[in-house]
């Protein structure tokens, strides 16, 4: 009897606990526990005091699909059946970006070193609900629940980036906010941000407004690849855009809320037709 591949690597590759399945990236230590937790309306977040900011986004993030409004308690004692998030200088040797997370039937407890630690937990928490939990708007009929687990997780690479080129097809400032987001559900900490190439110059300069009033424009864009001379297609439909300064002070700063550093790609010399045909 032949096995198909597919089916030999499963037999010999075990299966992992369903609730690791649903973490990305895949934690350093899972286990598994009994039980579940359920977020309900009188769920309640409580941060120590240097986590209050992190409290309070991870239920902006959880209010829109649940159409709960959560209460968020700094200090004092822990309210039962509570999502707890707190600094624990105990846990240094998971690094700045690492942390704890233990999910028991009666609460939820996140630890970590810092603040970028405790973020990423709250990634995790938001991973293990209801995928319907991603919706920006009120679910009806869904019960959030995450599987009671245990899990110590730190980053295996200081660097963990994401590519956007705006510089070939510019995309809206709100394309950019949402695909941080996605880099921080995922717990990417590096937005490189391509905005200037040959087809287009997507960052204003002041000094010199040309590199956006000519550069960041075109008159139409090819269609598939590169043909023989005269056989080019192109869509006959003007393109461009480019971000202002405050834009990009407004992205930087929705970046850095989110624990991720933005490192632009300015190209000079190569790569610049944009930026030769503004002097023109």
């Amino acid at each position: 009897m032949r096995i198909a591949p597919a089916v030999l690597f499963a037999v010999l590759i075990p299966s992992l606990p369903v609730a690791s399945q649903e973490v990305i990236p895949h934690p350093t230590k899972l286990a598994a526990r009994a039980g579940e937790f359920q977020i309900t309306a009188r769920t309640v977040i409580w941060t120590d005091r240097a986590s209050a900011s992190v409290g309070r986004q991870l239920a902006l993030y959880l209010e829109p699909a649940t159409g709960f409004t959560f209460r968020v308690v700094t200090g004092g004692a822990v309210p039962p059946r509570a999502i707890a998030l707190r600094q624990d200088a105990s846990l240094k040797r998971l690094g700045a970006e690492g942390y704890a997370l233990e999910i028991r039937p009666g609460s939820v407890v996140a630890r970590a070193p810092g603040n970028a630690g405790l973020f990423y937990a709250a990634q995790t928490i938001r991973q293990l609900l209801p995928p319907e939990v991603f919706r920006e708007a009120p679910v009806t009929g869904v019960p959030w629940r995450m599987p009671a687990l245990s899990i110590e997780d730190r980053p295996r690479f200081a660097w963990r980036g994401g590519h956007l080129d705006v510089a070939r097809h510019f995309m809206p400032k709100e394309f950019v906010k949402k695909y941080i987001d996605l880099l921080a559900l995922h717990k990417f900490n590096v937005f490189h941000w391509h905005l200037t190439e040959d087809q287009g110059w997507r960052i204003e300069i002041k000094q010199y407004p040309r590199l956006t009033e000519v550069g960041a424009w075109r008159k139409e864009t090819l269609v598939g690849r590169n043909r023989k001379p005269g056989e080019a297609q192109y869509d006959g439909k003007r393109h461009g855009g480019f971000y202002t300064q405050e834009d990009a002070r407004e992205i930087v700063a929705y970046a850095k809320a989110r624990y991720i550093d933005v490192i632009p790609e300015i190209e000079m010399p190569g790569h610049a037709m944009a930026a030769i045909a503004a002097i023109a």
